[in-house]
């Protein structure tokens, strides 16, 4: 078990775990290069993270070494379901809405690049699991301990930001709103479910 000291500093980990999710929102509300936001902040976050560990007493940094790497397995778990079910509601339902839309402006903010470009939808992609995974670590950090179920509302505080920024970012209209917010919502589900599930398993086997 994290010893009560180190509180604080799981606190600390588990927010610079989501330095990914906060650059994506610095460049996307500030209109900023995606790849300059990453930088900034992807070197604050190691940082902090590097001074928050040096509290930690060293029999409590085995189990948070632990629980980030479980998150980020139930992360790459999580993301690939959320991916693949939100395929398959798009394929099965005939909708219109494309579940991979984000990915290439994910690149073109990184890259600068045109968002039809291979390079934007290849480095978009990339980040987009990158994401998935980071948001991973910083659940195990902070809830790896506790119930699989803890991955759905961790997923649904994501689904809420998501509907709060895309839809103006994306320029998704009233008509395609709803298509948008259940394959987005789905495949939040998937992906918590994964999260929690695979995280959970892995704490309770190796911490």
């Amino acid at each position: 078990m994290v010893r009560r000291g180190a509180a604080g500093a799981t606190l600390v980990l588990t927010i610079c775990a989501l330095f990914t999710g906060a650059a994506l929102l610095a460049a996307v509300l500030l209109h900023l290069s995606l790849a300059l936001t990453l930088g900034i902040l992807g070197a604050f976050a190691v940082a902090l993270a590097t001074l928050a560990l040096r509290v930690v007493p060293v029999a409590s940094r085995r189990e948070l070494a632990v629980r980030a790497a479980a998150g980020a397995a139930g992360g790459a778990l999580g993301v690939g379901l959320y991916d693949g079910v939100r395929l398959g509601i798009v394929s099965l339902g005939h909708l219109r809405t494309d579940p991979f839309a984000a990915v290439p402006f994910f690149g073109a903010l990184i890259t600068g690049a045109d968002p039809h470009s291979h390079v934007a939808f290849d480095v978009g992609l990339a980040y987009h699991y990158a994401n998935g995974v980071f948001f991973g670590v910083s659940f195990g950090i902070a809830l790896g301990r506790r119930s699989w179920w803890w991955g759905i509302p961790w997923a649904l505080a994501l689904e809420l930001l998501m509907l709060t920024i895309y839809p103006g970012w994306l320029k998704i209209g009233p008509a395609m709103m709803e298509e948008f917010t259940v394959v987005s919502l789905s495949g939040h589900l998937a992906y918590g479910t994964g999260l929690g599930v695979a995280t959970t398993a892995l704490v309770r086997r190796f911490a």
